[in-house]
């Protein structure tokens, strides 16, 4: 197995009492403790936005996310836990979502540039591709929440291509690998990460137990066997160091991966996609 000197999981929801994630203090320390387990010395909190909230609510919530966030962090230091801990949101997709951008900590790092989206699981919203060419030229850059969890979102490819040449980066679940949501979302998140279309890797841990703990090391072990061409000191550290500091991120589409013919006969085929594709 790998070693790596610094991983960052960049998708989680360990700060508590503020979404479905942590419920308690003392069960986001015993999260981040799971975190340092599997190896993790730096986790990004992403906590959800607008699921349940109205924005009119947003400044009261981003009080409350930032409070009990420092007060783990602060517990953190006291016992310390050899890991390090950012802020950022996970931002349910909405048409007018620029509006709200703003407020503090729903960039990650509050660096006022990187913006984690989610659409809901049923599938992908049909106006997207629009509202993140807006985003991207007011000047936030989109990272794109599970990507491989959203129904019907990879049939989609001409759009998946637009979103990864404007710079949208893309986030995937070790549990997607580790085939903890079906057979269908781990032969999507594969599709993806043989592309080349992933750049930043997350548990989206939102409790204990094996589903949906911290299972970082156990995607890492399942990338390094299977897909050996992944970079992924850049996956694990050279790109979430990035968003943080709020920097570029060189986001490249390389090949574009079909399959299955007209008789159900499954086939790789891979394709260089020119410049001019779009």
């Amino acid at each position: 197995m790998r070693e790596f000197k610094k991983i960052y999981d960049f998708h989680n929801h360990v700060v508590n009492g503020v979404d479905d994630g942590s419920d308690s203090l003392e069960n986001s320390i015993k999260m981040l403790r799971q975190a340092v387990e599997q190896g993790v010395t730096h986790v990004v909190c992403t906590p959800h936005q607008f699921e349940t909230d109205a924005p009119l609510n947003l400044p009261k919530r981003q009080e409350t996310v930032l409070q009990n966030f420092n007060i783990i962090k602060k517990v953190v230091k006291n016992l310390e836990i050899p890991i390090e801990l950012s802020l950022g949101s996970e931002i349910m997709f909405f048409a007018d979502i620029k509006k709200y951008l703003d407020a503090p900590y729903m960039s990650i790092n509050d660096n006022k540039k990187y913006v984690m989206i989610e659409f809901r699981l049923i599938g992908p919203p049909v106006d997207y591709v629009d509202v993140f060419y807006k985003l991207i030229s007011d000047g936030y850059q989109p990272i794109l929440a599970h990507p491989e969890r959203i129904n019907g979102l990879y049939r989609e490819q001409g759009n998946l291509i637009r979103l990864l040449k404007m710079g949208v980066l893309f986030q995937i679940n070790t549990g997607s690998l580790l085939g903890y949501f079906g057979k269908q979302v781990q032969a999507i998140a594969n599709k993806y990460l043989r592309n080349n279309w992933i750049h930043l890797l997350g548990s989206d841990a939102h409790t204990l137990n094996i589903k949906r703990g911290f299972s970082m090391q156990k995607g890492i072990k399942y990338i390094t066997n299977h897909h050996q061409h992944v970079n992924l000191e850049k996956i694990l550290e050279e790109n979430p160091k990035a968003v943080i500091a709020g920097e570029h991120v060189e986001v490249e589409v390389g090949y574009y991966e079909y399959h299955r013919n007209k008789k159900g006969i499954l086939s790789k085929i891979f394709r260089k996609i020119k410049n001019n594709f779009i």
